[in-house]
């Protein structure tokens, strides 16, 4: 909320006001589903949602609500194309980073969504085969025309099964086939049918909006008016698009990606093999439940910086992510975890925060929401280490991982510069970023960072830019010595570079190599590359950027991708960089050089402090008032940094202020300065025995006041100062006319 203050009082907004990100245009982080038909529901999370006017699809306007400043709920406009999502605001327009997918078979609200052939036999998890069916329009399907059809991989006979029922828009169909007695029983069907036993490796499934059987001697119903969608699994014969969907097996299904959404007619690009996860009607963005969040301890906590941890269910819906913190249970800060989280299985979530003041406890936990509604977990807390002082001359302080970027998760090709997963305290990071002659042309393979149009030769990518790098500089005074890469993991498209040159660069020095390597296309991990040995890389004093590149050469052309790429498909990092870090006689602690002075001012007035310290930076600052932190709100600004403003102060604000100063060489808490807020002055006239005397009242004090007189008030006025902070033993200004000129108007001036 906005507060205004006034002599008078003051008065505050129904309405709170959000302060945007950057220069306020809205940036888009992800959007779930990744693809669906007309008038189908998709959420975007991102940035600066606030005073937006329009969400496009491939550039045509779509209706929407805004949930949050962080999501948007849009509808799948009639007529749109594959293509990017923006959302427009008041400050600019943000666009996706991947390209939304508008189903091919727009015709065909329900998907198969999810084929299981195994059930009942050795190992399964379920006793039964099922199909599972999703509605990804944004309306209520009748299915009581409709049938589920299947033949084997190569056969031509097809067996029906009649639905019935509706489902509803975003919510998944289970049919219950034939089974066995070997696992658990699935969850409550919305139909239950013996007569199709489907394959547990390799097979024909035919969704169609008839209930007459395939001709016989069909082995491929694409072309049948009447087919909504069609899945060919394993070896199958016939199938859409490029290819089957993959092999199943007694405890492997075929699920459809996005949710159930995404539908290009491509059965081999819309299907992945995985653990059979059956959903029936109750899941979907109407029946599901809220969210189940749980807050996890913290970890890595130092004097700055923690990764907090959690995890989540979205139980099936889209579901964004955030974790809050502060000093108190009132937490005040919102860390919005980027994308959109779906599925109905416990998925673990953390963030690095970084700033924190040393020797603190803070609060934490990680809240989610969905369509269905809002979670919480519980509150949890930890403490930020005290400040080290140092070790001596050459003691070792820190020895571990300096930066490191975990790519599980990563869409596109990524952002240049990709900021690191964790970062050690004092060590400022440029994250991965791209050489001007790289290119980030067509589609990116997932969990992978990089890009194309690499060179020929090493020094051809040298000359021309075409290489990626990432750099590091100790900040807080300690002296660097690299010891490792303890992880490198890569890959390349087909076509992409065969070869690579790892290099680094200390200053402004020249480049060193460190290691060649070789791309594989599956993938692979250049293993630790021990830097101990390279005495380049030792002692580097504090402030010394030191800079890694990697050239990458395909002598046979310059096409195809290279990537950073998550190798183990974990959260474990995938390119990382340690050593340790000595803090000897060049880390100063802090000094305070001119302290915080004792301030007077009149209520309304603004008012303010300022100290002036030294020591190894970053130097970090915490305003006290009468021994209690404050935070930047209406009243205070600057709070954490050498300068506060009080802004319209009160007698209310009457105390002690202090501030403490500290880097990681220590801490250092400044004298107590007051303040002093009095009413303003009052004009007065006071008669006496020859004549009377013109003053203020509520003068005593350092600020100046000023009595002013002016012979009349034509324009323009021709005020002059009469009298200035001559102060009585009575606390006023007094002024005692001494003649006829003294006739006049007079006012108090507060400069």
């Amino acid at each position: 909320p906005i507060t205004i203050t006034t002599f008078a009082g003051s008065s505050t907004s129904s309405n709170s006001f959000t302060v945007l990100a950057d220069n306020g245009a809205p940036a888009i982080t992800s959007f779930s589903p990744g693809a669906g038909v007309t008038n189908a529901w998709v959420v975007l999370a991102g940035t600066n949602f606030v005073s937006v006017s329009g969400v496009g699809f491939n550039g045509l306007s779509a209706v929407f609500t805004v949930d949050s400043p962080g999501q948007i709920t849009a509808q799948v406009p009639a007529g749109a194309t594959d293509g990017l999502l923006t959302v427009t605001n008041n400050y600019g327009v943000g666009t996706s980073a991947n390209a939304f997918i508008i189903a091919t078979n727009a015709v065909s609200p329900v998907s198969i969504s999810q084929v299981f052939g195994g059930g009942g036999l050795s190992g399964a998890p379920y006793q039964n085969d099922f199909v599972e069916l999703y509605n990804h329009s944004g309306s209520t399907v009748d299915m009581s025309t409709w049938s589920l059809q299947y033949a084997s991989s190569a056969g031509t006979s097809w067996s029906m099964l009649n639905l019935s029922g509706s489902i509803a828009p975003g919510h998944y169909f289970l049919i219950q086939l034939s089974g066995g007695s070997t696992g658990s029983a699935l969850p409550t069907p919305d139909l239950t049918s013996s007569s199709i036993n489907l394959s547990s490796t390799k097979g024909k499934v035919a969704l169609v909006s008839a209930q007459t059987v395939i001709s016989a001697g069909t082995s491929s119903p694409i072309g049948l008016s009447t087919l909504q969608d069609f899945v060919g699994y394993g070896s199958a014969d016939a199938y859409e698009g490029s290819g089957p969907a993959p092999t199943v097996s007694a405890t492997v299904a075929d699920l459809r990606a996005a949710a159930g959404a995404q539908d290009t007619d491509d059965n081999a690009a819309d299907f992945t093999a995985g653990t059979p996860n059956p959903r029936n009607s109750t899941y979907g963005s109407a029946g599901a439940p809220i969210p189940v969040v749980t807050t996890s301890a913290a970890g890595n906590v130092t004097t700055n910086s923690v990764t907090l941890n959690g995890s989540l269910n979205p139980n099936s819906l889209p579901t964004t992510a955030q974790f809050e913190y502060g000093q108190t249970t009132n937490y005040g800060t919102v860390l919005v975890l980027p994308g959109s989280f779906i599925g109905t299985s416990v998925q673990a979530v953390s963030t690095n925060l970084t700033g924190l003041a040393a020797a603190t406890t803070y609060h934490f936990r990680l809240t989610a929401t969905n369509s269905a509604g809002f979670a919480a977990g519980a509150d949890q807390t930890f403490t930020t280490a005290a400040v080290n002082t140092g070790g001596g001359t050459g003691g070792s302080n820190y020895s571990g991982l300096l930066a490191g970027w975990d790519l599980n998760g990563q869409t596109g090709y990524g952002a240049s510069p990709l900021a690191p997963t964790t970062n050690a305290p004092g060590v400022a990071i440029v994250g991965l970023s791209r050489g001007a002659g790289l290119a980030t042309a067509g589609t990116a393979a997932s969990r992978c960072w990089g890009g194309n149009a690499w060179a020929t030769t090493t020094s051809g990518g040298i000359t021309s830019n075409k290489f990626m790098t990432f750099s590091l500089t100790v900040t807080n005074g300690g002296t660097l010595s690299l010891t490792s890469l303890p992880q490198f993991d890569h890959k390349r498209s087909s076509s992409g570079p065969t070869n690579g040159l790892l290099q680094a660069q200390v200053g402004g020095g020249t480049f060193i190599d460190l290691a060649t390597f070789t791309f594989s296309s599956s993938g692979s991990s250049l293993g630790p590359v021990d830097l101990s040995t390279v005495s380049a890389l030792q002692n580097i004093p504090a402030g010394t950027t030191v800079t890694f590149r990697m050239v990458g050469y395909n002598a046979g052309g310059t096409g195809g991708n290279w990537y950073v790429f998550d190798l183990a498909n974990s959260t474990a990092l995938d390119l990382s960089v340690a050593g340790t870090m000595a803090y000897g006689t060049g880390a100063v602690a802090p000094a305070i050089a001119v302290q915080p002075a004792d301030t007077n001012t009149f209520v309304g007035k603004n008012a303010g402090f300022t100290v002036a310290a030294s020591g190894t930076p970053p130097l970090t600052y915490q305003w006290r008032r009468d021994g209690a932190s404050l935070t930047d709100n209406a009243t205070f600004a600057g709070t954490t940094n050498p300068v506060l403003s009080i802004l319209a102060a009160g007698t209310n604000l009457n105390g002690g202020y202090s501030v403490v100063v500290s880097n990681l060489s220590g801490s250092l808490t400044s004298r107590v300065a007051g303040l002093t807020v009095v009413p303003l002055p009052q004009l007065f006239f006071s008669p006496t025995n020859s004549g009377f005397f013109i003053g203020a009242n509520g003068g005593a004090i350092s600020n100046t006041v000023v009595l002013q007189m002016a012979t009349n008030l034509m324009p323009p006025i021709g005020w002059r100062s009469v009298q200035t902070n001559s102060i009585d033993a009575l606390g006023q200004i007094r002024f005692a006319p001494t003649n006829a000129g003294s006739a006049g108007y007079y006012r108090l001036w507060l400069p």
